[in-house]
C-alpha cells in the first residue's frame, strides 16, 4: 500500500484548476465535496492509499477538510494551480471525478454527501458523533466501493 498524502490545500487548488479546465464553477463547498469524492475513490482504487494529508470531518454542510476550509475562508480569491507532482493515474481519477460531479451545484453535492448510508450520515445521524469528528477510512471504503468499478 502506498500513501499519496498530497497537501490538501494544493489538491484543492488542483481541483479548482481542473474545474476551470472543464468550465465548471466552484466555491469552497463544491471543492470540499469534490475532494471528498476524490479521497474516497482513491481509497478504493489504490488499496487504502490516502490522497491527502488530512481526513474528512463531519460538519453541518457535510464532510469537510478543515485545513482547506480555513484556507479558502482566508483566501477566497486563491489562484487555482495544477499540482505538478501529481501521479498520472491519480490525476486521471481526479479528472474523471470532476467531469462526473463538477456539473452539479454545491448544494446538490452537499445533498449527495448527506444521503442515507453515506459516511457523513452514518457518523452524524446514526452514530450521533460530534461535529469535527474524523470520518474513518474504513467507512469511506465501505461506501465508495459500492459505486466504483475497480476493473
Amino acid at each position: 500500500m502506498s500513501n499519496y498524502h498530497y497537501n490538501s490545500i494544493s489538491m484543492a487548488k488542483h481541483l479548482a484548476f481542473v474545474c476551470r479546465k472543464y468550465n465548471y464553477k466552484y466555491n469552497n463547498t463544491k471543492l470540499q465535496k469534490l475532494l471528498y469524492a476524490c479521497y474516497g475513490s482513491i481509497l478504493v482504487l489504490k488499496d487504502n492509499a490516502e490522497l491527502i494529508d488530512e481526513k474528512p470531518k463531519i460538519l453541518p454542510f457535510g464532510p469537510v477538510f478543515s485545513k482547506v476550509l480555513e484556507y479558502i475562508k482566508l483566501n477566497p480569491d486563491f489562484t487555482p494551480e495544477p499540482l505538478l507532482n501529481i501521479e498520472k493515474d491519480v490525476d486521471s481519477i481526479v479528472n474523471q471525478i470532476v467531469k462526473q460531479y463538477g456539473k452539479y451545484s454545491a448544494m446538490s453535492l452537499t445533498n449527495w454527501s448527506h444521503k442515507k448510508g453515506s459516511p457523513w450520515y452514518v457518523m452524524f445521524i446514526e452514530k450521533n458523533c460530534q461535529f469535527s469528528t474524523e470520518i474513518p477510512n474504513e467507512l469511506m471504503i465501505q461506501y465508495f466501493s459500492k459505486y466504483i468499478n475497480k476493473d
